[in-house]
């Protein structure tokens, strides 16, 4: 019996080993964890929410006056809100402390930490949603595989064609005319746009008080977001709690879509989040809508979208430290779908690099400041097992942006590793990013990604940009998309915006759609949409002459490529393959070479396929630079 206990026990080993093997390979399915229910989080009974009605965007004539009704600022009263208290108080700090640098000389002498030359091109590029008094001017965007732009501010909703067109403009209220919902204000708007389905939804919220509050849901019936829309509202006010919600956050997996919000009394103390998880299929079809709803203890989830679609049934949600002097981060699993997994206790995956909570940004021509509001997530996405995300930060009494990723392990989330990367530019003070998917490149298929945001400065009035992040997580200098013309704001503290908006085009990776904010000349702010892609590649041609007397052979390679070049002094040489961005896709031998002539070879089958390039550095610098051409 022992002889036979032990070979089953080698025989598992050996299959768990085989397993790890397996699992390290790159886009491995992560399977689902052990169900391990958050007790933070309330589950209320599963409700079935009735269609309001149908939206036709184009046939709404009811005028709307689109007013809005709201605090700009609001009397803090100490004791009510803890945490509001405790922002304050590091507000206050972070500014005064970026004052004493300004006075003494040190703010603002740091150098520039991009490592990317060329910034991303910019495309079709076009004046978005007008402008209408309301502040802050959040921006939302989405784009379809067709090329139907969707764009969404505090208090309006814009559809265009991708060369700009404008196919619809109204108000949010006016869109929703006639379907039951409140009179209230209409804002916090969040769109995006389901690839798997051809649909669009819509969602933002309505009214400011316990009475009030309603979240408006909408689901497209076509992939023509001009056509007809199935509209829903949902309870402001869960399980009679006496609240509110604020701040929604929205994300869809391949079967639900998940509605994160904040949950304030009327008197503005906080009473933690929720989370709504909501059938799709119910919402395209226009039958009632199946909700789980939790109540919890959160402030600030966010849920994360896939990258290039959709992902599995299983879903994450992630939180941190909103008030900063942190390095948490905790991510949510959402097991399964609604009635077969569970909503389980979060894993802290401690940050590499501390956040901090920014200091308010300077403008200029004005001395109104501008908010950059707390350390809550404001963007991210999910693609080949990382979570990539963006959120303010501040450094060096700065306004920057904090740019992480968390590699999820197949062997559990307890074993995710988390990178970060800050980002922050010499003469600009920056918030409110948006992170979205660029495609991958490399041989292992690595992440690229795009980080735009606002941005002002003394030199600057408020305008926004994006930069480009590469494989190695190194990005590029600004592009600005719209450069700001006056100053905004009526004194003192002035909100320029919650949140941007940026979004991926699924079936064309690597291109991007952003909806940002800028100040016109009248000082009012207003949207500027603009199509984004890579950075430009090389001037091959002109910049890179072949070698003289470098031969390549295959060319194209299909499996094995070899070079020949002469070496003129021996020593140590390295061999690396660069994309046409110049940048290094990997290093492929480093090894001593005596004079004569010197040939190096390598495997193709790792590299898509593409146009490469081989450069050989000797000990002095590069020696040689030459194209060659991989095929499948």
């Amino acid at each position: 019996m022992r002889k036979i206990s032990a070979r089953i026990s080698l025989s598992l080993l050996i299959l768990f080993c085989l397993s790890l093997g397996k699992l390290s390979a790159q886009n491995v399915v992560i399977k689902s964890s052990p169900n391990n229910p958050d007790p933070n989080m309330r589950p209320l009974p599963v409700q079935k929410i009735a269609r309001l009605g149908v939206i036709k965007p184009l046939e709404q004539e009811q005028e709307d006056f689109g007013a809005i009704l709201k605090n700009i600022k609001v009397i803090h009263q100490p004791g009510v809100d803890i945490r509001k208290d405790e922002y304050i108080r590091r507000k206050a700090e972070a500014n005064a402390a970026k004052q004493a640098a300004m006075l003494d000389g040190s703010y603002g002498l740091e150098a520039d930490k991009t490592n990317i030359t060329e910034p991303p091109t910019v495309g079709h590029n076009f004046f978005g949603n007008s402008f209408n008094g309301g502040i802050p001017n959040d921006n939302n965007i989405t784009v379809s595989n067709d090329g139907f732009v969707v764009s969404a501010t505090n208090t309006r909703i814009h559809m265009y064609s991708e060369t700009g067109t404008q196919l619809y403009a109204g108000t949010l209220g006016q869109f929703v005319t006639g379907q039951g919902i409140p009179n209230g204000t209409k804002f916090d708007p969040k769109c995006t746009y389901d690839p798997v389905n051809d649909r669009f939804i819509v969602v933002f919220l309505s009214g400011s008080s316990a009475n009030s509050s309603t979240i408006v849901v909408c689901f497209s019936q076509t992939n023509d977001p001009t056509g007809n829309w199935n509209v829903y509202g949902i309870t402001g006010n869960p399980d009679n709690l006496n609240v509110w919600t604020d701040f929604p956050s929205i994300g869809i997996s391949s079967y639900e879509l998940f509605v994160t919000g904040n949950l304030f009394t009327n008197s503005g103390g906080a009473q933690g989040g929720v989370v709504h998880q909501i059938r799709l299929a119910d919402g395209y079809a226009g039958n009632s809508l199946t909700v789980q709803t939790y109540t919890n203890n959160y402030f600030s989830l966010h849920p994360v979208d896939g990258g290039l679609a959709p992902y599995g049934r299983k879903f994450y949600i992630i939180r941190n430290e909103t008030s900063g002097s942190s390095t948490d981060f905790f991510i949510h699993e959402v097991t399964d779908t609604m009635g077969v997994g569970t909503l389980n206790a979060p894993v802290a995956v401690p940050l590499p690099q501390s956040y901090t909570l920014p200091p308010d940004a300077t403008q200029k021509g004005s001395n109104t400041t501008l908010s950059t509001n707390d350390c809550r997530i404001q963007s991210s996405y999910y693609e080949n097992n990382r979570i990539q995300f963006a959120f303010n930060t501040g450094v060096s009494n700065k306004p920057s942006v904090y740019v992480g990723t968390i590699v999820l392990s197949p062997l559990g989330l307890n074993f995710s590793q988390a990178k970060a990367n800050i980002l922050t530019f010499s003469g600009l003070e920056i918030a409110y990013p948006g992170i979205a998917y660029g495609g991958t490149q490399g041989p292992f298929g690595t992440n690229t990604s795009y980080v735009m945001f606002t941005f002002a400065s003394s030199n600057h009035y408020p305008s926004h940009g994006v930069v480009y992040f590469d494989t190695d997580e190194q990005y590029s200098a600004t592009r600005t998309l719209r450069p700001g013309s006056n100053s905004i704001g009526m004194g003192g503290n002035w909100r320029w915006g919650d949140y941007s908006g940026i979004d991926e085009r699924r079936n064309n990776p690597g291109e991007v759609w952003v909806g940002g904010s800028y100040a016109m000349n009248s000082g009012n702010t207003m949207t500027y949409i603009s199509q984004v892609t890579t950075p430009p590649p090389l001037a091959i041609d002109d910049e890179i002459t072949p070698a003289s007397g470098m031969t390549v052979a295959p060319n194209p390679a299909i499996a094995n490529v070899r070079f020949e070049f002469p070496v003129e002094k021996a020593g140590m040489h390295k061999v690396s393959i660069l994309d046409l961005q110049g940048k290094t896709v990997a290093v492929v031998v480093n090894d001593f070479l005596r004079p004569g002539q010197g040939m190096t070879t390598f495997d193709t089958q790792l590299l898509p396929a593409g146009i490469y390039i081989v450069q050989v550095n000797g000990e002095e610098g590069e020696i040689y630079r030459e194209k060659f051409v991989v095929t499948k």
